[in-house]
C-alpha cells in the first residue's frame, strides 16, 4: 500500500548546499512513457485525477458547469459520477485495491454548532482550522456496494480522512473542541469508528499513513503544542526516538513497517529513518531535512531547504528543481514530481537514476501535473488541454528491464 499525501513546497537544486557522494550506477534506461486522455467530464474547466490502485482504478474530482467538483471514478474507460452527501460538491482523494475510495463531499444542511476540521497535510506540521462558520464538509467512504458513506458519526464532529488501506481501514483526524484548537486520531473499518489513544502526557494526536499490516504513523504534541513522531500498532501508541529529540513527525510507512519522517527540534529538523522495531537512523543530512517518502528497496526521498534528494542506502542523487517535495515514488526506486520550465507553466517529470524525464503532455498544452503512482508505473495527474484548462490524464511509464 502506498500512501500518498499533499503536497505543495518548491524545491530548487542550490550549487554547494550539499556535499553529494557519488551516485549509484545509471538504472538502464525508460521508453518514454505514453499519455491517456480519461475522457472525464469538464464542463467547468478542469479535471484532475487523484489517486490510482494496482487495479488501474483511477479517483479524483472535475468541475461542473455551476463551478462545484463532483468525485469521479474512472475503470476500464468509463467514467462514473459518486455523487454527493447532499450537498452540492465532492472530491475523491485516496482509492484501495478493492475499489474503496475515500474523500470529502458537502453536506445539504451543515451542523447547527460551528466545528472545524484538523487537517493532516503533507507536512512539516498539522494544522488546526479554527470555524468561522457552520462546516458543511464530511468525509466519505464509498464502496459500489453502499455507494457514498457519511463518516459523520460523532453528533456533528466531521472526520478528514487522509489514507486507506487494503483491508478497508481508513485514518485521519477529526477536531474535538469547537475552537479548532485539538484534534485526535481516528481509525474507522466496516462502520466503527474508533478514537487513536494518545501517549502519556499528550493531548492532540493526528494520523497521517497507514500499511497494510494496520500500522499508523502520525504524529501527537503535548500542551506545548510542539509535535513529536508516533506510531499506532494494534492500537497502541508508541512514541519513537531519538533519544533527546524534542520535535518530529512519521510522514510515510511502508508494508514492511519501515518509517521516514524527521527529528529534533522544531529550529532543527533531520530527516529520519526508522526501522521497523522503531530503531532511529539519522540519514545524515543536517539542519532543515525531512524524509517524505520511502520504499521497501531501500530508496528514500529528501527535502533539505529547497533541494529534493534520493536516497538510497547511504548514496544521495540531487533529483533537481521541483514544485512539491519528493514523496511519490515507485518499487523501482523512480520518484514522480513536477518542475516548472517557465514562471506560468508546469511539466510533469520522472526522476530516474539521475535523469529528469518530462512525462508528456496533451497536443498543444500548456502544462501538467503528476499527483500519484501505483506499482504498475501507471501515473496519474492533469494535463492542459490546448489551453481550454485542466483535463484528468493517466501516463504509462514502461520498466527498465522490458523497455514495453
Amino acid at each position: 500500500m502506498r500512501s500518498n499525501t499533499w503536497r505543495n513546497l518548491a524545491v530548487v537544486c542550490a550549487a554547494g548546499l550539499l556535499a553529494i557522494p557519488a551516485a549509484p550506477p545509471a538504472a538502464a534506461a525508460t521508453a518514454n512513457p505514453s499519455i491517456t486522455w480519461l475522457g472525464v467530464p469538464a464542463e467547468g474547466g478542469f479535471s484532475e485525477a487523484k489517486a490510482i490502485n494496482d487495479r488501474g482504478q483511477v479517483v479524483g474530482d472535475f468541475v461542473t458547469r455551476d463551478g462545484q467538483h463532483h468525485a469521479f471514478l474512472w475503470q476500464r474507460g468509463k467514467v462514473r459520477d459518486l455523487g454527493t452527501l447532499g450537498g452540492p460538491s465532492a472530491m475523491a482523494t485516496a482509492i484501495n485495491d478493492r475499489g474503496t475510495v475515500i474523500g470529502v463531499s458537502s453536506i445539504a444542511t451543515p451542523a447547527p454548532n460551528p466545528v472545524a476540521i484538523a487537517p493532516i497535510p503533507a507536512g512539516p506540521e498539522p494544522v488546526n482550522l479554527a470555524p468561522s462558520a457552520p462546516d458543511p464538509t464530511r468525509g466519505f467512504v464509498w464502496t459500489p456496494q453502499t455507494g457514498m458513506i457519511n463518516l459523520d458519526l460523532l453528533d456533528g464532529h466531521p472526520l478528514m480522512p487522509f489514507a486507506i488501506n487494503a483491508d478497508g481501514t481508513v485514518i485521519g483526524g477529526i477536531n474535538t473542541t469547537t475552537d479548532g484548537r485539538h484534534a485526535k486520531a481516528f481509525t474507522w473499518r466496516h462502520g466503527t469508528l474508533r478514537i487513536l489513544p494518545l501517549p502519556p502526557g499528550d493531548i492532540d494526536g493526528w494520523a497521517n499513513a497507514i500499511n497494510d499490516a494496520g500500522t499508523i504513523a502520525g504524529g501527537a504534541a503535548g500542551p506545548d503544542g510542539v509535535t513529536h513522531p508516533v506510531i499506532w500498532k494494534a492500537g497502541r501508541p508508541i512514541r519513537l526516538g531519538p533519544a533527546g529529540a524534542t520535535h518530529g513527525w512519521v510522514q510515510s510507512i511502508t508494508d514492511r513497517g519501515r518509517m521516514a519522517g524527521y527529528s529534533g527540534s522544531p529550529q532543527h529538523t533531520h530527516a529520519e529513518l526508522w526501522q521497523p522495531d522503531g530503531t532511529p537512523v539519522d540519514l545524515g543530512f543536517g539542519d532543515n531535512s525531512r524524509a517524505t517518502v520511502l520504499n521497501d528497496t531501500g530508496t528514500v526521498g529528501v527535502q533539505r531547504d529547497r533541494t529534493s534528494i534520493a536516497w538510497h542506502r547511504g548514496r544521495r542523487t540531487v533529483l533537481g528543481y521541483s514544485l512539491n517535495a519528493p514523496d511519490t515514488l515507485d518499487d523501482a526506486g523512480r520518484f514522480f514530481g513536477n518542475i516548472r520550465p517557465t514562471p506560468t507553466s508546469s511539466r510533469a517529470v520522472m526522476w530516474d537514476g539521475g535523469r529528469t524525464v518530462e512525462l508528456g503532455s496533451l497536443p498543444d498544452s500548456a502544462g501538467s501535473w503528476a499527483n500519484a503512482v501505483n506499482g504498475h508505473g501507471q501515473v496519474v495527474g492533469w494535463s492542459d488541454d490546448a489551453g481550454r484548462g485542466g483535463t484528468a490524464v493517466l501516463w504509462t511509464v514502461p520498466s527498465r528491464r522490458s523497455g514495453r
